[in-house]
């Protein structure tokens, strides 16, 4: 019977352990996406034409925004995009459309 509840006790604290991990960690993650969720629902229907500048043009304002008021949230989501193989050389491409002459590189050292 011992054993049991030690079982018991030490499942419970396992639980709350993680329950109490896990809402630290949710708003963290909510944080990093906020200033990306405009961008990537704009920029989603360019994606499959590859990013032509018509397509682009309106997802200006919420990048720009990004830029100016939100750098290091725009910068955390940026990490993403720096690890993928063509991921730089497009979003600067598209950067440029929205008349940001930085690089990601330069915006996000």
């Amino acid at each position: 019977m011992n054993q049991s509840k030690t079982f018991m006790k030490m499942g419970s604290i396992m639980v709350v352990t993680i329950l109490l991990l896990s809402l630290h960690i949710v708003p963290s993650s909510a944080q990093v996406n906020t200033c990306w969720t405009p961008i990537a629902a704009c920029l989603e229907p360019a994606k499959a034409q590859l990013y032509p500048s018509a397509l682009v043009m309106p997802c200006c304002p919420d990048i720009t925004d990004a830029v100016d008021n939100e750098l290091t949230c725009f910068c955390l989501g940026a990490t993403d995009i720096i690890s993928q193989q063509n991921g730089p050389t497009i979003f600067n491409a598209i950067l440029l459309t929205c008349g940001i002459e930085e690089t990601l590189d330069v915006l996000c050292p």
